[in-house]
């Protein structure tokens, strides 16, 4: 019973993030997005200064990953932080005392999730599915040919 429950949650999640996505990356709302991503990368419109510097030891990567995690956990409700990390604590809802030995072991998971982002393919994989799902939404006819095949279409 419990699996199943686990297996409705799970695609109750997927659907919800992925209608998130598609609503975020439709047509009406990718050209104020790339503008603003523009802006951000390139304030006005030219290079910025780097701001941030990467980590020059091993403690400073743990303590920036520490910071991000505890960040990510403290956007998220608290019930369903629980609830996806906690185990059997999300049932305590709310109402719960503020633990902080629950609260660290729960950032210590959001720590190990995002050592997902240690790996160098997958990171290269996600950026270029990110780039052809952006490239797919301005230009459609991608997704129905191949680029050699609209050269050729456009120039021949």
């Amino acid at each position: 019973m419990r699996s199943e429950y686990v297996l409705i949650c799970i695609f109750l999640s997927h659907r919800l993030l992925s209608h998130h996505i598609n609503s975020l990356f439709s047509p009406s709302n990718l050209p104020p997005l790339l503008r603003t991503l523009r802006g951000v990368l390139f304030p006005n419109n030219a290079p910025g200064k780097a701001s941030l510097f990467p980590p020059s030891s091993e403690a400073e990567l743990h303590a920036l990953r520490r910071r991000a995690a505890k960040s990510l956990w403290e956007l998220l409700p608290k019930g369903v932080g629980r609830l996806y990390f906690g185990g059997r604590l999300w049932r305590r809802g709310t109402k719960a005392e503020d633990d902080s030995s629950e609260d660290e072991d729960l950032v210590d998971q959001m720590e190990r999730l995002l050592l997902v982002l240690d790996d160098e393919y997958c990171n290269k994989h996600l950026m270029y599915s990110i780039l052809e799902l952006v490239l797919a939404r301005l230009m459609p006819e991608l997704t129905e040919k191949g680029v050699t095949e609209l050269w050729e279409e456009r120039l021949g």
